[in-house]
């Protein structure tokens, strides 16, 4: 397969493949905003009335390219915070993480207030760990602070034993990779036993208390079959009827 990525004419001539039934387009990555001409691309989705997105860790944000990003008709900009500065990094792997990441949503937020502009639709989200409650707290509190629209909070997934050890082996051979595991981990086929009741003081307690809208990817009452080793953990994916993914050399796949 070819590792190039594919053109901007490309970008623009699967925009107009797709156009006639209004999808949103997402501008996914690894970092989007490491390519040049993404901006480009949003202009051209909006000029063909579409709605288009994109997440970032906002490593590359200033405010030269915030107002570019304003300007471009970018619908919804998201950035993820997985805690405070030291947490987030750890969990990065990089030492500023949580300062690009903050700084470049101020940036945001104020070339947006200064043009007058109502989008992009500014979003943070977070994943909740039962073990860390403090730091989903502390992102409900940045995320009023910043000023931003909406944040959101996801939960853990679950990951098996050989899963663990199969990064553990990689981070051997490769020298690289991150050090801890992101979820819960199952023992012996069993899932994890956690104490929900800081998560669902938090549930309950988030969106009373916060200025701005606060979704959860699950209810409150949803977190007790979730975490539970009684109930299946299956669930239905539309992805191969509602997404089209398409990877950076051009490849369509699911």
């Amino acid at each position: 397969d070819s590792k190039e990525e594919i053109t901007l004419e490309e970008i623009k001539r699967l925009i107009d493949e797709v156009a006639w039934f209004k999808p949103s387009i997402y501008f996914n990555g690894g970092e989007p905003t490491l390519r040049p001409d993404l901006l480009k691309a949003v202009e051209y989705a909006k000029k063909k009335k579409l709605i288009a997105a994109f997440p970032t860790n906002g490593s590359f944000m200033n405010e030269s390219l915030a107002e570019k990003i304003v300007l471009s008709g970018l619908d919804f900009y998201s950035t993820s915070i997985d805690g405070p500065a030291e947490y987030h990094n750890k969990r990065r792997g990089f030492p500023n993480a949580y300062e690009r990441a903050t700084q470049g949503i101020r940036y945001l937020v104020k070339v947006r207030d200064k043009l007058n502009r109502r989008t992009p639709h500014i979003r943070i989200t977070c994943i909740t760990d039962e073990k860390n409650i403090a730091n989903s707290w502390h992102v409900l509190d940045l995320a009023n602070e910043l000023g931003v629209d909406e944040v959101a909070f996801g939960n853990l997934m679950f990951y098996p034993q050989e899963m663990e050890d199969s990064q553990r082996d990689f981070i051997k051979e490769r020298g690289t990779g991150g050090e801890e595991m992101i979820g819960l981990g199952l023992e012996n086929e069993k899932y994890l036993k956690a104490d929900l009741s800081g998560l669902k003081d938090f549930y309950q307690k988030a969106e009373k208390e916060s200025a701005i809208p606060v979704y959860f990817v699950l209810s409150c009452d949803d977190l007790d079959d979730f975490y539970s080793p009684k109930t299946p953990k299956f669930s239905r994916c539309l992805t191969p009827w509602m997404v089209a993914t398409i990877q950076p050399n051009g490849d369509l796949t699911q």
